[in-house]
């Protein structure tokens, strides 16, 4: 069988900042570390712009630091290709980081970004992450000697957040479930089945089963925010979620149906003033047609 003429159990996330990893494929990464694969977690970019009080060197230190301890904490290890946030590019000197990188590793099994995402980071990695899988088993793709066992590893892309694999917005006249969704790979040839575990929860009418049964109190305008908290003030299985703007922000509407439609989200409130672009009742009634209740 395949998996009895690999000679190497390496596994490698590619992805583009500190804790994508974590969110987008960390369940994977315990299983496989769980069955003695060798894990690596990679981010091109450092996360230098994720605050808005810190400055970029400072928060970077923080994330990074993050991001190690992660990994430790899965007996896995982590690396940066030091890029600064909103600047990853697929060309020549990326590229030969990316390949140089794999080189040291040689991976078997490789997970990065989807091809078309919200975020230009993340679509440039997943080129990154493409074409060193491709490349780096090539003898004269690097000057780094090359891993007894290299190979061309499997290279699978990791399902978006909000479900989403395209550029094309859902515009808020509508608010469309989707346009596109990526299918889940299959499980990888060399690993071994995954053992199914038991266990209570709640089955959704759209068929997908959460674990909790939790209730989303969704704001759509900043100046709402406060009474959406005040409304689940007390309430500990009760979660606020919300977008500050007043204008249309297709990425925002995303995300807040993805959390709202989420299996361990039983019911939707939301809340807004009704001057603002994204209307709560056209919201409610887009997540309504999931099967859960909301208003």
């Amino acid at each position: 069988m395949l998996r009895d003429t690999l000679t190497r159990r390496f596994a490698l996330s590619f992805m583009a900042h500190p804790d994508d990893a974590e969110i987008l494929c960390g369940g994977t990464l315990i299983r496989l570390a769980s069955m003695v694969w060798q894990v690596h977690i990679v981010t091109t970019a450092r996360g230098d712009c994720w605050s808005a009080t810190l400055g970029p060197d400072e928060i970077a230190a923080i994330r990074l630091e993050e991001g190690r301890k992660a990994a430790q904490s899965i007996g896995a290890r982590y690396h940066c290709l030091n890029i600064d946030d909103v600047c990853v590019t697929f060309c020549e000197q990326t590229s030969r980081l990316a390949i140089d990188l794999f080189r040291r590793i040689a991976p078997t099994l490789v997970f990065t970004h989807p091809r078309f995402h919200y975020m230009m980071d993340h679509e440039q990695t997943h080129l990154l992450a493409r074409a060193a899988t491709f490349s780096y088993p090539i003898p004269n793709a690097s000057t780094i000697p090359l891993v007894e066992g290299t190979q061309v590893p499997w290279l699978y892309n990791v399902d978006p957040l909000e479900g989403l694999a395209t550029v094309a917005a859902a515009t808020t006249n509508d608010l469309p479930r989707s346009t596109y969704t990526v299918a889940r790979p299959r499980t990888p040839p060399m690993c071994e089945p995954l053992t199914v575990l038991q266990g209570t929860g709640y089955l959704r009418p759209d068929g997908s089963k959460g674990v909790r049964n939790l209730v989303l109190v969704v704001y759509t305008v900043q100046c709402a925010s406060h009474v959406a908290h005040a409304i689940a003030d007390g309430e500990s299985d009760t979660h606020v979620v919300g977008f500050p703007g007043c204008f249309d922000n297709q990425y925002a509407i995303r995300l807040l149906l993805a959390l709202a439609r989420h299996p361990n989200v039983g019911a939707c409130l939301c809340v807004g003033l009704g001057c603002e672009y994204t209307q709560p009742k056209r919201l409610a009634e887009t997540i309504a047609k999931s099967g859960r209740p909301a208003e």
